[in-house]
């Protein structure tokens, strides 16, 4: 896996978040890329990918595509392999969800 691109993209792209309706933590990847989605998706070996379009309300947008995981030893595993690389506001907040 190259890190490098894999941490970058989730810095400008990604999300980490707490679940409320399951008290879990997630992360996602939004993006009107697939190949790049997908790429993304394929290097973490884990998570869904799926379109992020609802035709009825979205005719006038660009196709998105959403990653996401909430298993937590994936999402443990990926926050371990991206901590050293995150900016320190994002590094902050993988920190807190890995307390969780």
């Amino acid at each position: 896996m190259n890190i490098g691109w894999f941490t970058g993209l989730f810095e400008g792209e990604g999300c980490i978040y707490k679940d409320p309706r399951c008290n879990s933590i997630r992360l996602t990847l939004n993006s009107t890329d697939y190949d790049v989605v997908a790429r993304f998706f394929n290097m973490a070996q884990c998570g869904y990918l799926r379109n992020g379009n609802h035709v009825e309300r979205n005719k006038h947008r660009k196709p998105f595509w959403v990653w996401t995981v909430w298993k937590k030893a994936d999402v443990k595993r990926l926050l371990v392999q991206m901590l050293p690389l995150l900016g320190e506001r994002r590094a902050y907040t993988a920190l807190n969800a890995l307390d969780v």
